[in-house]
Order: structure tokens, then C-alpha cells, then sequence
């Protein structure tokens, strides 16, 4: 099975997934965040990382889950 890997930078999607920050410390930008999201466009997880860094091993588990 292969998975496709997407990297969004705009305002709108961010708003769109609830992880756009406004007037943060690095003025207007997307919290860092991942989400896997199925063929029909349906989010089957996601997280979003204060500290920059999403476990490798949540995102091979929701990876497994999804196929």
C-alpha cells in the first residue's frame, strides 16, 4: 500500500483543518500538524504538535488503521 504525502502553507487551508494561528510569536501561521485523510476525502486522524514533532510511530499506527 502507498500513501500520498501533501504539504499545504496558505491561510486557507489551515482555518479550513482548525489549525491556523493568528498574531502567534511567528506572526500568522499553521500549527505544525498532520492528518491522514482516505481516498473519499474523509480525515481518519489527525494531530496537531505544540512541539513540533509528531511520533513517527502515531503516524505509522493511523497509516495501518486506515488501510
Amino acid at each position: 500500500t502507498s500513501f500520498g504525502i501533501s504539504i499545504f502553507i496558505h491561510d486557507g487551508l489551515g482555518t479550513a483543518f482548525g489549525v491556523f494561528q493568528s498574531g502567534g510569536h511567528m506572526g500568522n501561521t499553521d500549527s505544525h500538524s498532520m492528518f491522514v485523510i482516505d481516498a473519499g476525502g474523509i480525515i481518519r486522524w489527525g494531530e496537531i504538535s505544540p512541539s513540533m514533532n509528531i511520533p513517527m510511530a502515531h503516524v505509522t499506527k493511523a497509516l495501518a488503521e486506515a488501510s
